[in-house]
């Protein structure tokens, strides 16, 4: 089946699987999205976060290259948002992760939400939900940066311990 800039997404929605959904991605130019990650609220931004809103780009009277420009842009942008998250990761050691063996730890949704009402002594996760996310950003980036400070700081201390303070 040959695919045009006309061609809708009713078309081919029957023969896309994962396979062709990267190879037609890889094939068509980012498109805008209707409202960029960044812009959103952390509510919207949870939102965006579940796979039925990347597959919300497929609409069946949306064009091929629309939906895909759409779908390459979200992608290219939530991996900028993984990258900068990462950046601010502590790396867990040994006996951290054999302590949380077993923990029912928040989900990165909830995180988002705890995160923002512990850094901006919010009331509720409802507040939450409506800060920007730009700002769990930066509250990650906050408390990111002071956890590898404070880990880097423990790892000299311990150094000068054990050979005397040089």
């Amino acid at each position: 089946m040959k695919i045009t800039r006309r061609t809708k997404m009713r078309e081919i929605l029957p023969m896309l699987n994962d396979e062709r959904i990267a190879m037609l991605s890889d094939k068509v130019a980012a498109c805008p999205l209707a409202k960029p990650l960044l812009s959103m609220t952390c509510g919207e931004f949870i939102e965006a976060l579940d796979e039925r809103y990347a597959m919300s780009f497929f609409g069946s009277d949306e064009r091929v290259c629309v939906a895909f420009g759409r779908y390459k842009q979200y992608i290219a942008e939530m991996q900028q948002v993984t990258a900068y998250l990462q950046r601010y990761e502590v790396e867990q050691e040994a006996d951290e992760k054999a302590a949380a063996n077993g923990v029912d730890f928040p989900s990165m949704q909830e995180r988002i939400l705890l995160d923002c009402v512990r850094h901006y002594n919010l009331h509720s996760t409802a507040e939450a939900e409506r800060l920007p996310v730009a700002d769990w950003l930066l509250c990650v980036k906050s408390e990111g940066a002071a956890a590898q400070y404070q880990r880097k700081l423990s790892k000299i201390r311990q150094n000068k311990a054990k050979h005397g303070n040089k």
